[in-house]
């Protein structure tokens, strides 16, 4: 423990720090220390230990690392004495198989016995052993390293080779045991994303029992679950188990049996095989969780490609290590969490977040406004757009089809530049359908806006509005300003006229459709929209004026501000947007009084009235 790890020591007066690549090479190194083998320096070639009170040195030789593919990191040095010694460390099942023939049985049943009490505790296990090398051996084998190390192609693969060639006949030191605490708020976390229809998987490359234990603690199974053990060594074996857990699967779904799945990184190679690759995903796609354990970082990003090919699925991964980078990359949706095990998983991810839990408001909260603000924006600017070019198709029938147009060109590129530009994107920022705190107190909602927040349906039913609406407009507009007389002196519009007050009643329309829609109102939203309306009346008195000043172009607008002088011309700007909003006020009410959605009697149930001052499963006012 105080000599097989990379950790690097700092001194600071009487007190040693330690600086280790990951939590658990710390944590044993300071668990050495506590029982009277402290590590005290480290040079590049040579390590002090102090042992009770003696300083011991240490000649390290070779180290050859932990990766996940190993699972397991040997250090060989040369001790005071002369002699060449081999420390390993690593998971259970790699070093017991690298055990030599002669080691006692009893020896070995009890280190077992230890490693399943450890992990049925939840406790993340390692087993230790040592090899005393011969110097003509290690003579030979060190200029294979040597080689090895300075290969330029499959290096790593080449060092694999020839550290298996040592790494034999290894005799059994001990076990180890270390607490792998969960972040606050794990279990509160995972039960709400579930609760909100999200399906969660676990993989991990801890022991089974250990990846089960933490199941438990982390709220992602309960005592009531089912557990379906699919761990066998063989394909054939792998194909009847899957046969018989789907079957079983079928009848927990039709009695409410709640049930999950835990699967070994050995069984996974012949459950992605021909007829069991299909069994296996009817299987898991079915379970509440699945809890994959001993999985390398590769089998990881295997099982996140296969749920992706398994139909339109949104596949979200999230981690904290660099074994989590493939698997994050693999993802839709990469979450990574900065803290102990380093940075490289939040550097490879498409979010960084410090604590597990801040995913409940990544996902139930900003997931859930983002979702309905984007919805909202997009069918709003179809409708936008489609209500005012439509006009245009409308005024071709009274104009026989010629080609002229009703709107002067300018005013047609600046609709979207400028008149309507800031609705829609102060709609997809500020607006909130529901509190933060609602959001999160009841998860089912985040289901619940994904099946509302846009369909085919709403796409067609903001369609058909806009078409309804130009229509609105155009008449409504021919009607007040079209053939009748618009001054007292009996002067009438003509076809600029008609375009103008058109185009105005549009943009008034369209800015105070988006107050309709906005689920809160805040003084931005509202002096936006407002404000758009202004900004066309100041655009047309100083456009209407270029070509008086002088400027060459605007003749079409010149004098278009006799507009604003006709009594006619405000009286349409007061009653038809109300007129044509009134439809979609009236739609609302009845939708919302008489078939109101989850997500409406929610907003309704929390909404403060002198009769409902306050949810009383919430408990706030």
């Amino acid at each position: 423990m105080s000599v097989c790890h990379t950790v690097v020591s700092e001194i600071s007066g009487d007190t040693i720090s330690y600086q280790a690549s990951s939590p658990d090479e710390g944590a044993l190194v300071r668990g050495a220390a506590l029982i009277g083998y402290q590590f005290c320096s480290r040079r590049p070639d040579r390590m002090t230990i102090k042992a009770f009170d003696e300083e011991i040195e240490y000649k390290i030789l070779n180290l050859m690392e932990f990766d996940s593919v190993r699972k397991r990191m040997s250090l060989l040095v040369r001790t005071r004495e002369g002699k060449l010694k081999l420390y390993v460390k690593g998971a259970d099942n790699v070093i017991f198989e690298r055990l030599s023939r002669n080691t006692d049985q009893q020896v070995i049943n009890s280190c077992q016995e230890q490693l399943k009490t450890y992990s049925n505790k939840g406790l993340r296990t390692l087993c230790f052993a040592m090899k005393d090398i011969e110097p003509e051996f290690y003579q030979k084998w060190n200029k294979k390293f040597i080689e090895a190390s300075l290969a330029i192609e499959q290096r790593e693969q080449k060092l694999a080779a020839v550290a298996e060639e040592i790494e034999t006949e290894l005799r059994i030191i001990g076990v180890s045991a270390i607490e792998d605490k969960l972040q606050e708020y794990v279990p509160e976390t995972i039960r709400s994303l579930m609760k909100a229809g999200i399906r969660m998987w676990m993989l991990t490359g801890d022991k089974r029992e250990t990846a089960i234990n933490i199941a438990h603690s982390s709220s992602l199974t309960s005592t009531s679950t089912k557990l379906l053990m699919l761990d066998s060594r063989t394909y054939d074996e792998t194909l009847v188990k899957l046969k018989s857990f789907v079957e079983t699967s079928r009848f927990y779904l039709e009695h409410g049996v709640e049930f999950a799945l835990v699967v070994g990184g050995e069984t996974l190679h012949d459950a992605f095989v021909g007829e069991a690759k299909q069994l296996f995903s009817e299987l898991c796609m079915s379970c509440r969780a699945v809890i994959c354990c001993r999985m390398t970082p590769i089998q990881k990003a295997e099982i996140v490609e296969m749920i992706k090919s398994l139909g339109d699925h949104i596949v979200l991964a999230i981690g904290d290590g660099a074994n989590d980078v493939a698997m994050i990359q693999a993802a839709n949706v990469g979450v990574g969490i900065t803290g102990e095990e380093g940075l490289r998983a939040a550097a490879s991810s498409d979010y960084s977040i410090a604590q597990f839990h801040f995913l409940r408001r990544l996902l139930l909260v900003h997931g859930t406004w983002n979702l309905d603000r984007s919805s909202k924006v997009m069918l709003y600017s179809f409708y936008k757009n489609i209500t005012l070019y439509l006009i245009e198709l409308w005024f071709a029938f009274f104009s026989a089809f010629s080609g002229q147009v009703l709107f002067e060109r300018w005013t047609i590129a600046s609709f979207n530049l400028i008149f309507t530009a800031w609705p829609p994107i102060i709609l997809g920022l500020f607006d909130q359908p529901l509190s933060d705190k609602i959001l999160v107190k009841h998860p089912f909602l985040y289901q619940e806006f994904q099946r509302t927040a846009f369909s085919a349906s709403n796409f067609a039913y903001w369609i058909l509005l806009a078409i309804w609406h130009s229509l609105l407009l155009f008449n409504f507009s021919y009607l007040f300003v079209g053939k009748e007389i618009l001054w007292k002196n009996g002067r009438i519009g003509g076809w600029i006229i008609l375009g103008n007050a058109t185009y105005t009643y549009t943009v008034a329309t369209v800015c105070l459709k988006s107050l309709l829609e906005c689920d809160t109102w805040n003084v931005v939203q509202v002096f936006c929209s407002l404000g758009s309306i202004v900004a066309w009346f100041i655009f047309l008195i100083i456009y209407s004026m270029c070509y008086e000043w002088g400027w060459g172009f605007g003749v079409d607008m010149a004098g278009s501000t006799m507009m604003l002088t006709s009594i006619p011309f405000w009286l349409g700007l007061i009653t038809i947007p109300i007129w044509i909003l009134l439809f979609d006020f009236i739609v609302k009410g009845v939708q919302t009084s008489f078939f109101p959605s989850a997500r409406e009697r929610m907003v309704l149930a929390h909404r403060p009235t002198k009769y409902n001052a306050f949810c009383k499963e919430c408990g706030w006012l």
